[in-house]
């Protein structure tokens, strides 16, 4: 993020500092924060209304992993032949 926001802005050195502070770093899989659950709440809210959960991920391999397993779920639980 520093790439596109911009090196040494103090408003965002503040924030992460207090976001260090609250938290340290951990895998997001098995647990949550509450800055995550507020950013999830307002991403259903804001832009998809009709999802019922939100999960965020760390890079765009996971992204596509995790994509592929939800894909493979719906057909299963809709009872179709995943598509293989």
């Amino acid at each position: 993020m520093v790439a596109s926001l911009g090196y040494g802005v103090q408003e965002l050195v503040d924030a992460a500092a207090e976001q260090a502070d609250r938290i340290a770093y951990f895998y997001n899989h098995h647990f949550t924060s509450e800055p995550a659950e507020r950013l999830a709440e307002r991403l259903v809210t804001v832009a998809a209304p009709e999802m019922a959960r939100v999960r965020f991920v760390s890079e765009g391999s996971e992204a596509n992993e995790t994509a592929l397993q939800l894909a493979r779920l719906s057909e299963t639980d809709t009872g179709r032949e995943p598509v293989r």
